[in-house]
């Protein structure tokens, strides 16, 4: 495998534990606001929520492919929607519960997705692609080395052992207070 190659790995997997804790950080907020309690919004232990840095990493992909605005927020709506809808049915066939419903919000599908989120997660999506990405280019080549390499490596390794427990001990305490 060639060092660009290598190179362009590093990045995604840094771009997916930055989103991935970045929407940890913005559940956990969501919670306190809502519920005044921190919750852990996941189904996995670790500070991290993987649809957002899955998401993100799609979207960044498509991105490229994509110069005008208009169009990215287009494909970010419905790229959103298909991954939230799909994790919605996933989280309830694997955790038999429903980690959110928007029942009662503006042209949901199913409780499962809403127009009002859709519109949100594109626009931030766009705004990711154009504002935080380029922030997280920047620190990933200030950081960029084998210090990088290694902190990557742990992130995997404890993201791993994270599902692979969470999957088989469920994470009760978020499930029950959602």
């Amino acid at each position: 495998m060639g060092a660009i190659m290598i190179e362009k790995i590093r990045k995604y997997i840094f771009y997916f534990f930055s989103f991935a804790f970045m929407g940890w950080v913005w559940e956990v907020i969501l919670n306190l606001i809502s519920k005044h309690q921190i919750i852990n919004p996941g189904t996995l232990i670790g500070p991290w929520l993987p649809i957002y840095g899955w998401g993100m990493i799609l979207i960044i992909l498509i991105s490229k492919k994509t110069k005008k605005k208009s169009l990215l927020f287009l494909i970010s709506f419905v790229l959103c929607g298909i991954i939230e809808y799909c994790t919605s049915l996933y989280l309830e066939y694997f955790y038999q519960t429903k980690w959110w419903d928007y029942s009662n919000f503006l042209l949901n599908i199913n409780g499962r997705v809403c127009i009002e989120g859709l519109i949100f997660f594109a626009t931030l999506s766009v705004l990711s692609i154009y504002f935080v990405i380029p922030i997280l280019n920047n620190i990933f080549e200030k950081l960029n080395g084998k210090g990088l390499t290694i902190i990557l490596i742990i992130l995997t390794i404890l993201y791993s052992f994270d599902y692979i427990y969470s999957t088989i001990h469920q994470n009760i305490i978020s499930r029950n207070q959602n």
